[in-house]
């Protein structure tokens, strides 16, 4: 039997299809890419950046470790030319691909870069919630945690006091 899609299985569900396609451009965005810089060099120009982006935003989608840190070192590089149109796109690319690989500091920070230069972007207002929201549920599990190995540890050094106090409480009442 089947059980229905939960939220977290429909977006992992599309985040596969997504990086599915992704793989199947990536060749022809990556032979776009090198002949712009390779016609750029001719013409003596820069780079037409908007193909460096689409580039980058695939290869962050692809999902393989290599092909997302390539995306996101050229995005940076877009980010820190300062002379593309387009830099919240860059941020929220940023943004999305630092989430989707659990990275919330980074997720964060670019959500929050995004939001400075674009207050009113609604894709990344409510990533900038959805981040803060993470962040909240990280930290309360982690102090869950610490809450557990701490009454672990609590219980674990009664035990021990129990054990040697027992013992040593017996061997005085020997000697007397």
């Amino acid at each position: 039997t089947s059980f229905p899609m939960t939220e977290a299985d429909g977006l992992a569900e599309a985040r596969a299809e997504e990086a599915q396609i992704a793989r199947e451009a990536l060749s022809q965005r990556a032979e776009a890419w090198e002949e712009e810089v390779t016609q750029a060099a001719r013409d003596y120009r820069d780079v037409d950046l908007t193909i460096k982006f689409q580039y980058a935003w695939t290869l962050c989608k692809t999902q393989g470790e290599h092909e997302t840190r390539l995306g996101i070192q050229l995005l940076e590089a877009i980010i820190e030319e300062n002379r593309y149109d387009h830099v919240d796109d860059c941020a929220y690319c940023l943004a999305a691909t630092h989430m989707a690989r659990g990275n919330l500091a980074e997720g964060r920070r670019w959500t929050e870069f995004l939001l400075r230069h674009s207050p009113d972007h609604s894709a990344g207002l409510t990533l900038h919630r959805t981040v803060l929201a993470r962040q909240k549920d990280r930290e309360q599990a982690n102090l869950q945690a610490i809450g557990v190995a701490a009454a672990v540890a609590g219980v674990a050094g009664a035990v021990l006091l129990g054990v040697f106090g027992s013992s040593s409480g017996g061997r005085q009442r020997g000697r007397r």
